[in-house]
């Protein structure tokens, strides 16, 4: 016999539907993870001293009358001889390292992203349709892919780096040092993503939804942009992510090498780079601050990464 509802079931049901829904998975994975919440106040806190850098710093380094050579060298503030006007002490030009290293962080943070952007484009692009299409551009598109990755990327940068070099004239190359940099890294770096793409791509075209699409005339731009790529963006998020402090960590080797941004647009690798040369000499404030804030950038960018992962693994979803 089929239960009657009582006035109390019929009451619980009322107030289960009008029960506010609980937060996503990913909201609270990121919640009941400390790991990840403190790695993306820091991040948050540098892009936003990046971002306000010119209205938060105390002096401008890139004009030069704030640039004062008497002042050269001088130690932080805590330090003996050091100058209540320079909390973080001066580099080897008399710029202000607190003010260097703002600037300096927008610039790195600036490349970093705009490089990721480059290579997830160009590699989601590629790899959605080379799945979809396969046949022999599936081939080609892979085995440069399989070939690009034996090379190490930050040499691939180094190329792309010195072939701009070589065709810009010496005034145009400082001009276009930080468009330079971008191109290098991103070119160097969208493999991943379209090794991703392609193989979302090859599961997604066989689906009946896929299918039915193509019977009925959906043109393949479409398919690809409304079915297949809302499905690749998960494994393509966690791979830009990690990518992100690969990025900001390949502008400070180029930079360091003294083939990336010039002396004249500080990044945090040519603060390294300049700070290397008076690290023996006693004046570690020069290539220790921005070392210490570069490390806060990747360490934060990957343990977002690792989170982020996790969270979108269905897998891991189920432990939450």
């Amino acid at each position: 016999m089929a239960e009657i509802a009582t006035p109390v079931s019929a009451g619980r049901l009322k107030l289960a539907a009008l029960a506010p829904r609980s937060e996503s998975p990913v909201l609270r994975s990121f919640l009941r993870t400390p790991s990840a919440m403190i790695a993306a106040f820091v991040l948050t806190c540098l892009a936003l001293t990046a971002l306000l850098a010119p209205w938060l710093a105390p002096f401008d380094p890139f004009d030069p009358a704030n640039v004062s050579l008497i002042d050269a060298m001088t130690p932080p503030l805590w330090m003996r001889d050091g100058n209540p006007d320079y909390l973080l002490g001066t580099d080897d030009q008399g710029r202000d390292i607190l003010s260097t290293v703002m600037f300096g962080l927008r610039i790195s943070m600036t490349v970093g992203v705009a490089a990721v952007v480059v290579a997830m484009t160009l590699g989601v692009v590629i790899g959605l349709i080379a799945g979809y299409a396969g046949g022999w551009f599936e081939s080609l598109t892979m085995r440069i892919v399989d070939i690009q990755l034996t090379i190490p990327s930050i040499l691939l940068a180094l190329m792309i780096d010195g072939v701009t070099r070589v065709v810009a004239s010496r005034e145009l190359q400082a001009e276009i040092a930080i468009y330079a940099v971008i191109a290098a890294i991103g070119f160097a770096s969208w493999p991943p993503f379209a090794r991703v793409a392609r193989s979302r791509a090859l599961v997604e075209r066989n689906k009946e939804y896929v299918q039915a699409a193509r019977i009925i005339g959906v043109a393949p731009l479409r398919i690809l942009l409304s079915h297949i790529l809302p499905n690749a963006i998960a494994p393509v998020l966690v791979i830009a992510t990690i990518d992100l402090g690969l990025a900001v960590l390949a502008e400070a080797a180029l930079s360091f090498l003294g083939v990336g941004m010039p002396p004249t647009q500080p990044s945090l690798g040519t603060m390294i780079r300049i700070g290397g040369n008076h690290l023996f000499s006693g004046k570690w404030w020069i290539f220790m601050t921005p070392a210490l804030t570069l490390v806060m950038i990747v360490l934060s960018v990957n343990i977002l990464g690792d989170w982020l992962r996790d969270a979108l693994n269905p897998k891991m979803r189920r432990r939450v």
